[in-house]
């Protein structure tokens, strides 16, 4: 066998592969929308419901972003944020004002549209006024930088949240 046609085979076996892993990809996908809630937003861990008042809208909404595949990075960072809003922000967090959700936004394009989403990424979004008023959001893209320090990235995501439910906001 010449070596001509050991590499075209080998190029032919990738090909094949790589179309099988994105044909099977597709058909999770496909499967996974059809088994989720309308939502599709995930709130695990919030506290009981006779503990949060019934509101109609959270002051501030902490949002992580991420794809359906994840790498240890994007659950670490998660995590972070998930417990500085339960720990640091506790109080806001049980009393409604802080809400805490995530979603895959490759199974909700109409997040990654409206946050303009291409990859795992963290928002920090404060209450509208009015569904005429825009949306008041900033993407806390600097998680990434400080994913390697927990006590910088706690005190990033912490800064971010304190400043929107402090009335603060960017306006993006």
């Amino acid at each position: 066998m010449s070596w001509k046609k050991i590499l075209s085979g080998l190029l032919l076996a990738f090909v094949l592969v790589t179309i099988g892993f994105a044909f099977g990809k597709e058909v999770t996908l496909r499967r996974l929308r059809l088994q989720l809630p309308e939502e599709g937003l995930s709130t695990g861990g919030a506290p009981d419901a006779g503990s949060v008042p019934e509101r109609s809208s959270p002051a501030v909404r902490v949002l992580y972003l991420h794809g359906t595949i994840r790498c240890p990075t994007c659950n670490g960072i998660e995590k972070t944020a998930r417990e500085v809003v339960e720990t640091e922000f506790a109080a806001d967090w049980r009393a409604g004002r802080l809400v805490w959700q995530e979603a895959d936004f490759q199974m909700r394009e109409d997040l990654a549209r409206r946050y303009e989403v291409t990859t795992s990424t963290l928002v920090v979004e404060s209450a509208r006024r009015s569904m005429e008023s825009p949306p008041d959001f900033e993407k806390l893209e600097g998680v990434w930088e400080r994913a390697g320090d927990a006590a910088a990235l706690r005190r990033y995501i912490a800064e971010a949240i304190r400043k929107r439910l402090s009335g603060g906001g960017t306006g993006s």
